[in-house]
């Protein structure tokens, strides 16, 4: 998966738990055990949405895209404890 956005009308309505709950169930009927994902630092909603979900951020990674695109990266384990990757 290269990119998942939710249309912000929709935000706060459980579609974009509900991506990742398939993409988790696909992922470990492929004995996936990380998902990995990033985001701008600057975008807050999004980091807020995957810390909620369980995800683990990094620090701020300088020029990550390219120079002067820095990034968070997120890891989850999915098989951390039950309900912890949905």
């Amino acid at each position: 998966m290269h990119f998942v956005g939710v249309d912000p009308a929709l935000h706060g309505q459980g579609v974009g738990r509900s991506l990742y709950r398939a993409f988790f169930a696909l992922a470990r009927s492929h004995g996936r055990r990380y998902v990995h994902c990033i985001t701008s630092p600057e975008n807050t909603a999004s980091r807020a949405f995957h810390t909620r979900l369980g995800f683990v951020p990094s620090a701020v990674k300088p020029d990550y895209d390219g120079p002067g695109l820095d990034r968070v990266a997120f890891t989850i384990d999915l098989s951390a404890a039950p309900g912890a990757a949905l």
